[in-house]
């Protein structure tokens, strides 16, 4: 019975995550309470209770050393450059691993169940975005935070779905020949890509490519994926006057909104070399700035919270932030944490597919962490509950 109740209430979490009709009708701290029931209903585990404070006792650490500093600063307010936005980041990164020592030992029917709901949860909001997008506005998911766009998909579940589009490809061609099993999955596939297509983010469409070339490089046998890795290293290097063209093209074909042409040309600017007109760029350059300006002035315990404003902190990129708030002594903490949780949980399944699947998904992780804040419950939910749950499909 505490299974049942345990396994309805992250279910419950999953469609409040990923399902933003419902975030945007209910308060988000409905999230935090529904986690801590779960939290609850896990409590007499004694086994599963002794695995998550072995792997997130540093995650907890982290997270109450950082709530401290808010408090003692008094910086509890909810803006979008107040430090406790640091402080919900850190909360999300011990709670969902806590919950992937949960998922990792369900049995394949429950595991698939979790599956199934992420992936309609993230459908639902995926059809909402569609009626935005094609009827109301084609910046719909750029503008939803200035606009009332009820349960238009954000920022973060598009990169949820970018990183998720390599281990659902690499699914997708290890069951190609079982038809009836991978259809509702190529469905989703194409549906995702559609939808990062269409959102006027270009970033989300480089995570999701960088997604699947990488799902597939960890899949490849033997010495073969580092000959792999490097002959599209090369290629890219060789190439990068071909890439330029190309992207020009894409960019002028008409295809997409003027800004993300702009920042498409943007991008082929740099790849030739030119780099005299690439101004949307430069704000994500000028934020990393800041946030590594920061960093210089206090190298070892970083920014005071109590003088914390606007500026500070870039706030557009996860690692050069963290760099500037915490330091290197509170960044030498976080990296031991981020290392110790990344062993554990590709080393966790006994399916060699779904350990290079986490592997893939670190990967992008770690590469998204310099382009784009990645501590979100949307994306941490796709590494540490989705994921897993690959090996029951």
């Amino acid at each position: 019975m505490r299974l049942k109740v345990s396994l309805f209430l992250l279910e419950l979490l999953i469609v409040f995550q990923y399902v933003n009709l419902l975030g945007d009708l209910f308060p988000s701290y409905i999230q935090i309470g529904l986690f801590f029931l779960w939290i609850l209903s896990v409590a007499g585990n004694k086994k599963i209770i002794v695995k998550i404070i072995k792997l997130n006792y540093l995650s907890l650490l982290i997270f109450v050393v950082v709530f401290l500093r808010c408090i003692i600063a008094e910086k509890l307010d909810m803006t979008y450059f107040s430090p406790m936005q640091a402080v919900i980041a850190r909360y999300q990164f011990f709670a969902y691993p806590c919950i992937f020592i949960y998922v990792s030992a369900l049995e394949k029917r429950d595991k698939r169940k979790i599956f199934n709901v992420s992936l309609i949860s993230v459908l639902i909001t995926v059809i909402v975005s569609f009626y935005y997008i094609f009827f109301i506005d084609p910046q719909a998911i750029r503008n939803t935070q200035g606009v009332s766009y009820w349960g238009v998909g954000d920022f973060q579940l598009m990169y949820a779905m970018a990183m998720l589009m390599g281990p659902l490809a690499a699914v997708i061609k290890k069951r190609k020949k079982e038809k009836g099993k991978c259809w509702y999955l190529m469905l989703a596939f194409i549906l995702f890509g559609l939808c990062l297509l269409l959102c006027n983010l270009v970033t989300t469409v480089v995570i999701a490519a960088i997604s699947i070339t990488i799902s597939f490089a960890v899949s490849i046998k033997t010495k073969l994926k580092y000959i792999f890795g490097g002959g599209i290293i090369t290629l890219v290097i060789l190439l990068r006057q071909t890439w330029g063209k190309l992207l020009y093209k894409i960019a002028d074909s008409g295809t997409f909104y003027w800004s993300t042409s702009n920042k498409i040309r943007a991008i082929a600017n740099v790849i030739v070399g030119d780099f005299s007109y690439i101004d949307t760029l430069s704000l994500r350059v000028t934020l990393i700035k800041q946030s590594l300006q920061s960093f210089k002035a206090n190298p070892l315990f970083g920014i005071n919270f109590r003088t914390h404003d606007a500026g500070i902190i870039g706030g557009h990129s996860q690692w050069p932030d963290d760099l500037g708030r915490y330091g290197i002594f509170g960044n030498a903490f976080i990296i031991v944490n981020y290392i110790m949780i990344a062993k554990y949980t590709i080393r966790c399944n006994s399916n060699k597919e779904v350990r290079n699947l986490m592997l893939s998904v670190w990967i992008t992780f770690f590469i998204l962490g310099f382009l784009n804040p990645c501590l979100s419950g949307a994306i941490l939910m796709v590494m540490f509950v989705v994921v897993p749950t690959f090996d029951a499909l």
